[in-house]
């Protein structure tokens, strides 16, 4: 078997959403791009999605409703909602997550709300990186194609017979 862990597409800009808000009065304890790490020169911290922490001083509805308007966002959504339709542990995200449009990216920007990126720049982390290869060779008998939906359903796949025998089922 061979598959990536996921898809890398060119992006052209990146926003910093807590700058963006500020300008706007709106404060906000951090936006994190939720490619961010310890590695500066992997997509220099910006990714698709970021993680939005409120500080207590502005409501989530207000928030949300701001960053909705930023060219390049596609959703703005609650805990909650990003949870349930992305299958995350709620204590481990932001209070609002946002996702981008297939040319933006968000993280954080040293004297600017915004940037163009150049035109070798690549980064993954949105809904438009969720094409990942997956290639099976001499596998023998094959689950339908619709099977494997989520990562989790390539391990269950691959270990289903000595799950079973360890299970006694």
């Amino acid at each position: 078997m061979i598959t990536a862990d996921h898809d890398l597409n060119h992006k052209n800009h990146c926003i910093d959403i807590q700058k963006t808000l500020a300008l706007q009065g709106i404060t906000i304890k951090t936006a994190i791009s939720v490619e961010k790490d310890k590695y500066p020169r992997h997509h220099s911290g910006y990714g698709g999605t970021s993680y939005v922490y409120l500080d207590g001083s502005s409501s989530a509805s207000v928030v949300a409703g701001a960053i909705s308007k930023f060219k390049g966002v596609t959703s703005v959504l609650t805990r909650e909602e990003a949870a349930s339709k992305y299958h995350l542990m709620p204590s481990r995200i932001g209070d609002l997550i946002v996702t981008a449009d297939s040319l933006t990216v968000f993280g954080l920007l040293e004297d600017v709300t915004s940037k163009d990126l150049p035109e070798t720049y690549r980064s993954h982390g949105s809904e438009f990186e969720t094409n990942v290869p997956l290639i099976i060779l001499n596998a023998g008998q094959l689950p339908d194609p619709g099977y494997f939906k989520y990562n989790k359903d390539l391990t269950t796949w691959l270990f289903e017979d000595k799950f079973k025998s360890v299970l006694g089922k």
